[in-house]
């Protein structure tokens, strides 16, 4: 996410979308997955300082999220569009199905927190990864295109398959933080 924040700050569209025709990243959704890929590291079990700033992060991404959402259903300019409107192009912005897997990620990370809802945390990792799997497989990922999905208009490639490692990496964590289970030795 970092190199495609860079491409955008140095007007080099090749690092934020894979072809000229095909959707970009934009910086709020970079910078969204960033936050939460940092929270998902950060979180540390039973360290409540570790918990506290994943949780601040978390809420950073959700809120960008949740503002490109909300302004994207009112028809009005996203903050991409307010912050880089000379490098983006118009119709580049936050798909609402990318605002919607930030959130749904966001909320992995919030339940993660606590032990009573961790593995309802990893049933929304499961049902976030299953979708972008269906995502990935069925979106042409061109926006305005015929076999496109109009809640996924503007998904670049790049979102929809770092959403995916997301829900895996957060996944792998969440079997982390699991004690292990004994098991019986072969005995004879």
């Amino acid at each position: 996410m970092c190199v495609i924040l860079v491409g955008w700050l140095t007007g080099s569209e090749e690092l934020s979308r894979i072809a000229a025709h095909r959707a970009s990243t934009v910086p709020s959704t970079a910078i969204g997955m960033a936050f939460l890929f940092v929270a998902m590291m950060e979180f540390e079990d039973g360290n409540q300082r570790s918990v506290l700033v994943s949780r601040r992060l978390t809420s950073v991404a959700l809120a960008i999220a949740a503002a490109n959402l909300l302004l994207s259903l009112a028809g009005r300019a996203d903050i991409d569009h307010w912050l880089f409107d000379t490098v983006i192009r118009p119709d580049d912005r936050m798909s609402p199905g990318t605002a919607l897997g930030i959130i749904v990620a966001s909320a992995t990370i919030w339940l993660a927190g606590a032990h009573r809802t961790r593995r309802l945390s990893g049933a929304v990792a499961i049902v976030g990864l299953s979708g972008l799997s269906a995502i990935i497989l069925g979106n042409s990922f061109v926006p305005g295109a015929v076999f496109g999905k109009a809640l996924l208009s503007g998904m670049s490639i790049f979102t929809a398959l770092a959403l995916a490692l997301f829900f895996v990496a957060h996944l792998l964590k969440l079997d982390s933080l699991e004690p292990a289970v004994p098991t019986v030795s072969d005995c004879d």
